[in-house]
């Protein structure tokens, strides 16, 4: 029996889905112990040294990410009313949404897309820490920058500023992803050399 299109189309996104899992979590599992991220998923190391909490390994400085000055990349988002929660300050998941949108910013230039149309990244571990409630009308200065590189992920780190004041702070991995296999790939060399000079270009 032919199962009807909208059920078909639902099976290939899961089958997709389930590809794109595997390959990334290949990358967590063997690439997070290596970038020093805190096993917080299941797959990971648990005694892993943070990069976002101060707990560095010895390749990777340490870099307070709830300093302005750790950041030279800036994203600004506009608090919206509907960012608030009960509680009336802003909720969580918003927090969320504006790394997102200094993340994005901050990576996609490094990707070189009009060389490489396919390549891409997935996010595979993020970790956020609330320093602070704030509150609506107002605007988050995101600061990002990229953190490490490894084999076929990188880390980046992020502080999201109220005026002078550090209200949160965050972190993820991500794997370099090709949107034709559906999986994690290695970076071609001229973006990782991209990648690493503006890590060394970064202050702090």
């Amino acid at each position: 029996m032919r199962l009807p299109l909208a059920f078909r189309t639902c099976a290939g996104v899961v089958r997709n889905t389930l590809r794109i899992f595997r390959g990334c979590s290949s990358v967590v599992e063997h690439e997070l112990p290596k970038l020093g991220v805190e096993g917080s998923i299941p797959f990971t190391r648990s005694n892993a040294p943070s990069p976002y909490s101060g707990q560095m390994n010895k390749n990777t400085p340490a870099v307070d990410l709830t300093s302005r000055s750790s950041f030279s990349h800036w994203t600004p988002v506009t608090i919206r009313f509907s960012d608030q929660d009960s509680l009336g300050h802003v909720n969580n998941v918003a927090v969320a949404a504006f790394v997102e949108s200094c993340r994005t910013r901050l990576i996609h230039p490094f990707l070189m897309r009009e060389k490489y149309p396919d390549l891409d990244y997935a996010l595979v571990h993020v970790e956020i820490d609330y320093k602070a409630e704030f509150h609506y009308p107002g605007t988050v200065d995101v600061g990002g920058r990229l953190q490490r590189v490894g084999t076929k992920s990188f880390s980046t780190g992020f502080g999201l500023f109220v005026d002078e004041q550090c209200v949160a702070t965050a972190g993820s991995v991500n794997c370099f992803f090709d949107l034709q296999k559906r999986e994690s790939v290695l970076p071609p060399n001229d973006v990782r050399e991209l990648l690493e000079k503006a890590i060394d270009e970064q202050p702090g």
